[in-house]
């Protein structure tokens, strides 16, 4: 298992990749896959922040700052690392497609 600082270091890395993820791969399969993958982890990472939100409105204002600057913001800040994933994915997957329709 990862350390504490390892831990913090990829949860702010906003150009981390995941592992098996490769950026030059010229397989539409590997696009469409890293396309859901991302989707999914986008998915639960809004429902995590839509459940803390609805459970924080309740809390204390001390209680709902903190979460707020502690955890909803570093959530927010890996659902935009997972959209530019995404996107790149997105791209990549419309560029081999093209590529494929030309060359066939």
């Amino acid at each position: 298992m990862s350390d504490e600082k390892e831990v913090r270091r990829m949860s702010i890395d906003p150009d981390r990749l995941l592992p098996g993820e490769q950026t030059d791969s010229k397989d539409p399969d590997d696009a469409k896959h890293w396309i859901g993958v991302y989707q999914e982890l986008l998915k639960t990472k809004r429902s995590l922040v839509a459940n803390l939100q609805e459970m924080m409105a309740p809390q204390p204002k001390d209680v709902r700052e903190e979460l707020e600057r502690a955890d909803v913001q570093m959530l927010q800040l890996q659902i935009k690392r997972f959209e530019r994933r995404l996107g790149f994915w997105q791209e990549r997957q419309a560029a081999l497609d093209g590529h494929l329709k030309t060359s066939g």
